[in-house]
């Protein structure tokens, strides 16, 4: 029995992807419950896995449950960010409250920071055991360890020392597990178009998303996708973490999920057949919802010290940009361009390519013939040195106080999206360290903020 028809496709269009850690979507350790009861602080689930008994326990905080809906989509903008910035050894990630916020895909409201505050204890707080079921990509096998999502967690603002709610102005930092870091590190990662999971509305919808993607993928060759997943009801239920074994009640709660996917065209079809807990479930995807990618250009990027993961997305996104980029990247080398972070260089290139005095597009490659040419009557001109996001940072930093926390995490992103022109940002950050310019300076800093993100700000 056919569960839902199919609407219109809505095709999302190619661009940003999140990046997700393989093992907690696959395992679902957050269950894609939007709501759950008071009751509902533990579970515990076995199954057959690689033909071995595998098993999973959660134990939530007494006051707070277990890790539950919009934890989901937190959970996953921290692991996103978290690589975005470098995946440090050390598995710290130093943020603010507006930036996991506007990653999660919240609105910038109250209610969103007390959600963050509350998801951010209860992920630090539960404790889980894992048999036999974490995948260690590196070394291929399957691993029996302890886990807490967060391992260490402080807010390093005053206002959130003494008591208070979360605000945008809050700078947090988080210590993500090891298991995490390394995962993250060997490319065991799933990547999520943006815009897929901005076009469904519901957390549980989001949450069935990724697990979805992951089942399809087969977690030790997870290049390897299918089609179509069957599964029994209740098995899945349990799956999904969701807090009653009544086959009715099971539906219900995915029902509005199954709409959703279906709409915007990631699903063809959800079946059910059969009668009470031996139902079974018949997910149909359709197979070109996915971008693919061209496995060659991700391999010369990973070949430059590039994480899987994160070459897969930059393929994804710029596939025309990767050969200039590289090319780009071994002119700078040869003309002295300091380099800390090759990989890291070569990524920025990719993403801001005119921040690097290279083309959006190189045009086709012309042979020429090797003919001296005359000394030209005139001096050429110097080449226009744009500083690098790592020296923009380095520069606005010291305005944070007068800026605002979250105005300059703003301004930072326009840097980062290329909307924002560098050479003027560093112009006004010089003058403002003048004390005859300063104020002017800090206004016209303000102004282009304005200007950009279209909405006033505090103090304008």
């Amino acid at each position: 029995m056919r569960a839902t028809k199919p609407v219109k496709p809505h095709k999302p269009t190619p661009g940003i992807s999140q990046y997700h850690e393989l093992n907690i979507v696959r395992l679902a350790l957050i269950s894609i419950q939007r709501q759950i009861e008071k009751t509902f602080v533990e579970w515990e689930y076995t199954f057959e896995l690689d033909g071995e008994e595998a098993s999973l326990e959660c134990k939530g905080h007494q006051d707070l449950g277990v890790p539950h809906g919009l934890d989901s989509d937190f959970y996953n903008a921290i692991v996103h960010l978290f690589v975005q910035k470098g995946a440090n050894e050390d598995g710290v990630l130093t943020t603010t409250a507006y930036e996991i916020i506007r990653t999660a895909g919240r609105v910038d409201s109250k209610h969103s920071y007390q959600s963050l505050h509350e998801s951010l204890r209860r992920l630090l707080q539960t404790q889980y055991y894992l048999k036999k079921s974490w995948r260690n990509h590196k070394k291929r096998m399957w691993e029996t360890l302890s886990f807490q999502h967060i391992e260490k967690l402080q807010f390093i603002t005053e206002e959130t020392e003494h008591g208070n709610d979360l605000s945008s102005r809050s700078v947090i930092r988080i210590k993500l597990p090891q298991e995490v870091v390394h995962s993250v590190q060997a490319g065991y990662m799933l990547l999520a178009p943006e815009a897929a999971l901005r076009a469904l509305e519901q957390p549980t919808s989001r949450a069935l998303y990724r697990l979805l993607e992951a089942r399809r993928r087969d977690p030790m060759n997870p290049q390897v996708i299918v089609d179509e997943l069957h599964y029994n009801l209740m098995d899945w239920a349990r799956d999904c973490k969701l807090s009653t074994d009544v086959p009715k009640l099971i539906r219900r709660a995915l029902e509005n999920a199954h709409q959703e996917l279906i709409g915007i065209g990631y699903l063809r079809e959800v079946n059910y057949s059969g009668r009470g807990q031996k139902q079974t479930l018949e997910y149909l995807f359709h197979p070109r919802f996915e971008r693919v990618v061209d496995q060659q250009l991700v391999d010369l990027l990973k070949s430059h010290g590039v994480f899987p993961g994160v070459a897969q997305n930059l393929v994804s996104k710029y596939p025309e940009r990767i050969n200039p980029s590289l090319q780009r990247l071994k002119q700078l080398i040869t003309e002295g361009y300091p380099v800390e972070n090759r990989a890291g260089l070569l990524i920025r290139i990719i993403q801001n390519p005119a921040d690097y005095s290279m083309p959006q597009e190189s045009p086709p490659a012309v042979r020429t013939l090797d003919v001296p040419r005359a000394a030209p009557s005139e001096p050429e001109p110097l080449p226009v040195v744009v500083p690098d996001l790592k020296t923009m940072k380095f520069l606005l930093q010291p305005f944070e106080k007068d800026l605002g926390t979250r105005e300059l995490q703003m301004l930072w992103d326009g840097l980062e999206e290329g909307s924002i022109d560098p050479l003027q940002v560093e112009t006004l950050t010089v003058h403002a360290r003048m004390p005859a310019r300063r104020e002017e300076a800090l206004q016209e800093l303000r102004a282009l903020l304005k200007k950009w993100s279209g909405s006033a700000l505090p103090g304008l």
